[in-house]
């Protein structure tokens, strides 16, 4: 019994340290399962985000590797061509230097005209203007050398500063010297053809650049509207720029292009925190070095997923314009975080030349909370479209009063001088504010701001106006 008693008491003591063993395997194998599980399903998680992202962006951008670091200047390339990229590239620097001077030498002069200064009147601007016309005059020439209208030219893209639109803004600003200085000549018909080479470089019957630089042609629209008040241009001249302001752009292309071309810019940058981070201050003009990192863009799957998701909702844009389901993907794609009362239903439509409906858009920069920009290039694409038809409808209303030796009661007898009635229509499909004052002697037309209470004696009133008195 005693030997049985110390084999049973020594079997318990084997069994007690097994169990002690399995114990304690246990406790250390538990969290070790735990966290390889747990990190399984993170990198389960992110591959599934991965496809997810990338299945989206090709349908989106029609790339099979939409994701690579390469897919943006390889899509930018493809629909390009590099035949002058050398030259285009000098010109443009060239243009930067000229750009460069001008900031320096007008430093001090902050108060810059920004409107044309008609002939016999001297100011600081028609000197400056003149002085730097002479010193462009060289890159003007060889601009006019270009290829013919519809002949691609391509643009030297920076793929790190994502400022595909600011790209030709320095040509840009060389064409406003010599529009400029021609129109304080008296030149007319020099003004002219740098608003014509303007309109084949940077306007909308240009095949230069994949997205159309529209601050170029509301610039030239503005400067052509105030100039109607010097009585400067003859009928004739008033007649051709009519025709090159009734250039219409593919405003369908230039859409699809920008979706496409900002799902290439967030592609490769999804995944990686820091590319991700200044993303998000690119996209919302932020500055990447402040010391405010309440809202930095943490770049995790369920953002990534809601980002595609809107590139999606973009693409099913273009299909049945009007219906209930291209309704539900604007109100994705273009979200309002400012929804106000009148945003109601009967009033929540654009027209993008009669093809394209979209939803009210609200114009404040930090409308997008997710880091792209689609909500603020919509709101161009509509803010382009009325800003050119109000420079057709000022234009008009200078060649009536030119032919009748008046104006007309109403925008509608335009159509005497051969503007179509749809020339004529601001905001939402609704006709210019017109007025007729002192017995037919001079106009004011434009939009007012009725969607906001604002007091006509504030200056934030003229800011949220349109209008030009003639």
């Amino acid at each position: 019994m005693g030997i049985g008693g110390g084999r049973n008491e020594k079997a318990t003591m084997r069994n007690d340290k097994t169990r002690s063993d399995y114990h304690y395997l246990l406790l250390v194998a538990a969290p070790l399962v735990t966290l390889v599980t747990m990190f399984g399903i993170a990198i389960f998680s992110a591959w599934k985000s991965q496809r997810y992202c990338e299945s989206g962006l090709q349908l989106v951008t029609g790339l099979e590797r939409p994701m690579a670091p390469t897919a943006l200047a390889d899509w930018y390339d493809a629909r390009s061509s590099k035949a002058d990229t050398v030259k285009w590239q000098e010109l443009e620097m060239a243009s930067v230097a000229v750009n460069y001077l001008e900031r320096v030498s007008n430093m001090n002069h902050r108060n810059r005209s920004l409107s044309w200064v008609p002939p016999g009147e001297s100011s600081r601007t028609a000197e400056r203007n003149e002085r730097f016309a002479t010193l462009v005059k060289p890159i003007v020439d060889q601009l006019k050398a270009m290829p013919e209208p519809g002949q691609p030219v391509w643009h030297p893209l920076d793929y790190d500063n994502l400022t595909l639109q600011s790209m030709p803004a320095p040509v840009s600003a060389v064409l406003m010297f010599e529009m400029s200085d021609a129109y304080h000549q008296g030149d007319t018909r020099r003004a002219i053809e740098a608003i014509r080479l303007g309109d084949q470089l940077l306007g909308p019957r240009s095949k230069t650049a994949i997205q159309i630089p529209q601050f170029h042609q509301q610039m030239v629209g503005r400067l052509i509207r105030l100039s109607l008040r010097d009585n400067l241009w003859s009928e004739p001249d008033l007649a051709e720029i009519q025709q090159l302001m009734s250039a219409q752009g593919d405003a369908e292309e230039s859409w699809r292009n920008h979706v496409t071309m900002d799902a290439l810019r967030v592609a490769p940058w999804l995944l990686d925190h820091y590319r991700g981070s200044r993303y998000r201050h690119y996209a919302h003009g932020t500055n990447p070095l402040s010391q405010d990192r309440s809202g930095e863009w943490r770049v995790v799957p369920s953002e990534a997923i809601g980002i595609v998701d809107q590139y999606t909702h973009a693409v099913q844009l273009e299909g049945q314009p009007g219906t209930a389901d291209h309704s539900n993907s604007a109100a994705r794609t273009l979200p309002s975080r400012f929804p106000r009362p009148w945003n109601d239903e009967p009033q929540k439509r654009f027209y993008f030349d009669q093809w394209l409906k979209m939803p009210y858009v609200d114009p404040n920069p930090d409308i997008s909370s997710i880091g792209n920009n689609l909500p603020s290039f919509a709101q161009q694409l509509v803010d382009h479209t009325k800003d050119q038809r109000f420079t057709r409808t000022a234009i008009a209303l200078k060649q009536y009063q030119m032919k009748f030796d008046r104006y007309p009661e109403t925008l509608n007898e335009l159509t005497k001088v051969g503007l179509p009635a749809s020339a004529m229509l601001g905001s939402e499909g609704k006709p210019f504010y017109y007025r007729v004052e002192k017995q037919g002697e001079s106009v004011t037309v434009g939009t007012l701001p009725y969607e906001i209470k604002i007091d006509p004696e504030k200056e934030a009133y003229r800011y949220h106006s349109m209008l030009l008195e003639l």
